[in-house]
């Protein structure tokens, strides 16, 4: 397969396409785990968790956390078969998928975040 071929066959990942609403519970029982984070960071960090949504067309994501909204060109840079990685505005982002369910690490932190799927527009 040419290169040129191969960019085609990763411009998109149908598994992203829909809306996804960060999952309080199961990012709190994550943080709650962690014995490496000080009980003021967990606090800190459950009180941003469980409000972020994100929408995934095939070309943008778009973000809505309370009143802020933003949309972000995105573009798939791989896939295997528990997760892609994508590029949006210039930071790469690792997804990894669990049937109706997704995580991502919040930075550099190593701290997962997970996403359900609240609608399907596959």
């Amino acid at each position: 397969m040419t290169m040129f071929g191969m960019w085609l066959r990763t411009q998109t990942d149908v598994r992203l396409l829909g809306t996804w609403r960060s999952d309080y519970d199961r990012t709190v029982a994550e943080l709650s785990a962690r014995p490496d984070l000080p009980d003021t960071s967990k606090a800190k960090l459950a009180s941003l968790i469980g409000k972020l949504e994100l929408r995934y067309t095939r070309r943008y994501c778009y973000s809505k956390l309370e009143e802020c909204e933003r949309r972000s060109r995105y573009r798939v840079l791989g896939t295997d078969a528990a997760s892609v990685a994508i590029l949006a505005e210039g930071e790469i982002h690792h997804i990894h998928f669990d049937g109706d369910a997704h995580w991502m690490t919040l930075g550099a932190s190593n701290v997962r975040e997970f996403f359900r799927r609240v609608r399907d527009d596959r």
